[in-house]
């Protein structure tokens, strides 16, 4: 009460609308995941397959990066999950569940995004079946509704599944792929976005974030938080870093 008497006559309040245009955008947060030896060893036997076999060291030169090579990159992802879900599920659990407010995970490939949602709650499974409109969306979290709006699913069963996610008042946590939800998309409704892996592509990067990022001011009282999980002396966290980096220059450059 001293300190504010002291200050009334040299200060005064602004709203976050007053000096919007003068505060970042976002924050964020790079969390370095640790390998356990077993995740590791099967990390270390696939990626020396990976580079044996040159499907890797094809992507440097080919114009588009054929499906082998696709493949081994999608391989070596789901490996990193593994080492990452831990603390993909601890910061979900935070937010979500302690913090009280919404939440998108962001994954690019399928299987990563699977085995999160798997992780989330090992009890309740996908359904047995091949149709994607048939594959169970939602599952709770505690009293915390969790959707998943995966890129296996239809567009219209994408659609759904984020309307059913914005559509609740308070937390929910949902679950999407980088591409299929992470272009020309409003998903301002989340407070944090969490990226289990990163998309590589610069621009699909920057798009995703930007689907969170509220321009408009129209609801957000405080800038999203974007954390990225990345595990530790992989090629995960080297690219990473080097994505990072990118985007930090192109934003310069803009």
């Amino acid at each position: 009460e001293e300190l504010n008497a002291r200050l009334r006559h040299v200060s005064y309040k602004l709203r976050r609308e007053d000096v919007a245009a003068y505060l970042p955008k976002s924050d964020r947060k790079v969390f370095l995941c640790s390998m356990p030896p077993a995740i590791e060893k099967e990390y270390n036997s696939a990626a020396k397959v990976a580079l044996a076999s040159g499907v890797l060291s094809s992507a440097l030169t080919d114009a588009e990066p054929s499906g082998a090579t696709i493949r081994a990159m999608e391989k070596l992802s789901e490996i990193t999950t593994k080492a990452k879900l831990d603390v993909a599920i601890e910061r979900v659990k935070f937010h979500a569940v302690d913090r009280a407010v919404k939440v998108l995970v962001f994954g690019n490939f399928h299987a990563s995004l699977k085995q999160v949602w798997d992780a989330l709650d090992p009890d309740v499974e996908y359904e047995k079946s091949t149709d994607a409109e048939a594959k169970q969306p939602m599952k709770p979290l505690g009293a915390v509704p969790v959707f998943c709006a995966g890129g296996w699913m239809l567009p219209e069963k994408r659609f759904k599944v984020r309307e059913m996610w914005k559509a609740c008042p308070g937390p929910a946590v949902l679950l999407a792929n980088t591409l299929s939800s992470g272009i020309g998309i409003d998903m301002s409704d989340a407070d944090v976005a969490i990226f289990v892996e990163l998309c590589w592509v610069p621009a699909d990067f920057i798009q995703a974030e930007s689907r969170i990022i509220d321009i408009h001011l129209g609801k957000r009282v405080t800038p999203p938080l974007f954390e990225y999980l990345l595990a530790k002396n992989t090629l995960d966290s080297d690219m990473g870093r080097a994505l990072i980096d990118k985007v930090s220059n192109i934003n310069a450059v803009v």
